[in-house]
């Protein structure tokens, strides 16, 4: 989750506003997807 948090404190300064948020929702859905799938198959 740190990496994340790194990755989008790094690349927000590239991304204008509105891309910004669909990155993020973006993202959000993909790690979601991941912790889940992580955490049932664990």
């Amino acid at each position: 989750m740190k990496d994340f948090l790194y990755y989008l404190i790094r690349y927000s300064k590239i991304f204008s506003r509105e891309n910004l948020y669909k990155f993020l929702d973006d993202s959000i859905k993909k790690y979601t997807l991941m912790f889940i799938q992580d955490y049932l198959y664990k």
